[in-house]
């Protein structure tokens, strides 16, 4: 059927390659058509991106300028120096000075109090000499004993505890240290030398407790003073 016209009649050889070259021509327009676009896309992927040209700018950065130097701060003005001023009493008032007091034990067993100040010391004003110092004024009569330790009034009694007759313990003798306040009143009671047992020590305890005293004196005057309260407990 290749060889035969559309008459029916068979093709001479030019004919037929004529015809031929006719067909290939049309293939190959065909197949150009159909590769075209496989071979822009190959060629972009071949060539890559294109690379946009960069400019690279340069920048001269100044170096800060140099601070000036710091004004010197001047020295501090000398201040004049004051000179200080003397004060002058008119009347200047005397040196007081208080001689020791010197106790001696008179007859009968009192205590004699007389003041020896020093040479050329003033007392109370006066100036003294070298001499024999004067005597000081006799203590009133409300005040015989001027320094006195304190001292008990009325001593209570204390009773032997049961408990501790029964532990056969003999004569014991309990020490209470009492404080005894400026107007004899008692402020403060323990025991200073114990008998190691508690009842008898209570015992101390309350009978010092219930004692009255008389404080202690210093020149006349009242002062806190200590005193030793000494309780006995005898079988007998």
């Amino acid at each position: 059927m290749a060889n035969k016209d559309d008459r029916g009649r068979y093709l001479t050889t030019g004919e037929r390659i004529r015809n031929f070259t006719g067909w290939a021509f049309a293939l190959a327009i065909f197949l150009e058509l159909i590769a075209l676009p496989f071979y822009h896309s190959l060629n972009q992927v071949q060539s890559g991106p294109t690379e946009k040209p960069f400019t690279i700018a340069r920048q001269t950065i100044k170096p800060p300028p140099t601070p000036p130097p710091p004004t010197p701060t001047p020295p501090p003005t000398p201040q004049p120096r004051q000179t200080p001023q003397q004060v002058v009493h008119p009347n200047p008032r005397p040196l007081l000075v208080h001689p020791p007091v010197v106790h001696n034990q008179g007859a009968g067993g009192q205590t004699q109090t007389h003041y020896t100040p020093p040479p050329g010391a003033s007392v109370n004003g006066n100036p003294q000499g070298t001499g024999t110092a004067s005597p000081a004024p006799a203590p009133p009569a409300s005040c015989p004993n001027p320094n006195r330790e304190a001292t008990v009034i009325d001593k209570a009694s204390a009773d032997y505890p049961q408990s501790a007759q029964e532990l056969n313990l003999g004569d014991v003798t309990v020490e209470v240290k009492v404080t005894v306040g400026a107007t004899g009143t008692l402020e403060d009671a323990a025991i200073y030398s114990s008998s190691h047992n508690m009842a008898i020590d209570q015992a101390a305890l309350r009978a010092a407790r219930e004692s009255t005293y008389a404080p202690r004196l210093v020149n006349c005057v009242p002062a806190v003073g200590i005193y030793l309260f000494d309780v006995t407990f005898s079988m007998n």
